[in-house]
């Protein structure tokens, strides 16, 4: 946060990342709306007012403050709000989800034009405006709902911290969440197993490393992320049911205290043994860099003559001209997905992604081994849960890995 000299008049400047003016006061940012709109000009010329009878009286009581700090701006909200989120939501594989899907949730009420308007001023009818424009989006009815959540929990943020009166929060807490066969709401449809034959499509066309990741997740119910996640480290292969202690940065429940543990049977071992030779403790088993040096090398060995000089010559040529893309020490969710997502379309079968892998392990372990077994494979159970079924489960469990996966 920049702070103004001492005597000089303050600057009317431009937040470009939220297209917002900014003005520095004392040291502290106030938000003015839309830069170049008359409004926060109105609003820049009312806080330099204030600013030049501070200079006129050098010691202000207590209770003289400036204009926009008595009510901010939605904008000015915004700002303070993503501020936090970012600092109180976990990464999960670097990236901050909920920091995303709340930056979405509040470019909506941008969108629709309160940002300049004063944060205490929102009521429950400008809430279902915000909600209009995400139906305009064709947002669907489970994920509107959840951003409309995040909107209350904003002004909850503001309450706390005294940016709001109390009664904005609870009035907005009168907007309930729209109930399923609303007009105009699109419904999502209910995540399923991917077809077997889909399935088997993609692993013909894909290359070793994509293969043994989807059948890891095939056979166990991992997650993407827990499968990118794999070190040998993570791995106790001292039983016959390997297990595999998925590490907080890539354990979805970790914050509610939940510990995930996947039981690898004998064909998800047998997946895993090829790429466990030759490799750190603390290397990643899915790494790009790995596959293509393993790919490379598996060609240099079924080549039958030398490369000629001129071979050499356009190689590195080549490797002049063309931009160097550093490869990463590991795949993380996303490329898993589109690496997934491209096979599909290869092999002319409708998209899938690796996530739903889980929902045919969850079928299997349920169909023969019933519910609590395949919450415990899966690690949906909740702390309460695992209380009173852990312990006897645990070992129906690691039955069930050593017949089925």
């Amino acid at each position: 946060m920049s702070r103004t000299k001492s005597g000089t008049i303050p600057t009317y400047r431009h937040h470009k990342a939220r297209n917002l003016a900014v003005v520095t006061v004392d040291g502290h940012d106030y938000y003015l709306g839309t830069y170049g709109s008359p409004d926060s000009h109105r609003r820049y010329e009312a806080l330099v007012r204030s600013w030049r009878e501070r200079q006129d009286d050098p010691e202000p009581s207590a209770n003289q403050l400036l204009v926009p700090t008595d009510r901010p701006s939605v904008n000015e909200l915004i700002l303070a709000y993503l501020k936090f989120v970012k600092q109180h939501y976990k990464l999960y594989h670097g990236r901050n989800k909920e920091a995303a899907c709340v930056s979405d949730a509040l470019a909506a009420i941008q969108e629709c034009g309160y940002g300049p308007e004063p944060a205490d001023a929102f009521r429950p009818k400008d809430l279902k405006k915000v909600r209009d424009c995400m139906i305009a989006k064709n947002w669907s009815r489970g994920y509107l709902n959840h951003q409309v959540i995040r909107i209350k929990r904003m002004f909850a943020y503001a309450v706390e911290e005294d940016m709001v009166p109390g009664s904005v929060y609870h009035g907005l807490l009168a907007i309930k969440g729209l109930r399923k066969g609303t007009p105009g709401v699109r419904e999502a449809g209910k995540v399923k197993p991917v077809p077997t034959d889909d399935v088997k499509a993609v692993l013909k066309k894909a290359n070793r490393m994509i293969k043994a990741m989807v059948l890891f997740a095939w056979y166990t119910g991992a997650r993407p992320g827990e499968v990118c996640a794999l070190k040998p480290c993570y791995l106790d292969t001292g039983t016959r049911v390997w297990t595999f202690s998925v590490p907080p940065d890539s354990n979805k429940t970790d914050v509610h205290d939940q510990e995930r543990t996947i039981y690898v049977g004998p064909k998800a071992q047998k997946v895993l043994k090829v790429w466990l030779k030759n490799i750190e403790p603390h290397e990643y088993v899915f790494s790009p860099i790995r596959e293509a040096q393993l790919r490379q090398a598996a060609r240099a060995a079924a080549r039958k003559t030398k490369p000629t000089p001129s071979e050499l010559r356009k190689k590195e040529e080549r490797k002049r001209r063309l931009p160097k893309r550093c490869k990463r020490d590991h795949y993380d969710p996303n490329a898993f997905r589109q690496a997934v997502v491209r096979l599909c379309d290869a092999a002319g079968v409708s998209r899938w992604s690796p996530n739903r892998l889980r929902h045919n392990a969850g079928t299997r372990f349920r169909r023969k081994y019933g519910i609590e077994v395949a919450r415990i494979l899966l690690g949906h159970s909740r702390v309460s849960t695992s209380e009173i079924y852990a312990a006897p489960n645990a070992k129906k469990a690691m039955k069930a890995a050593l017949d089925m996966g």
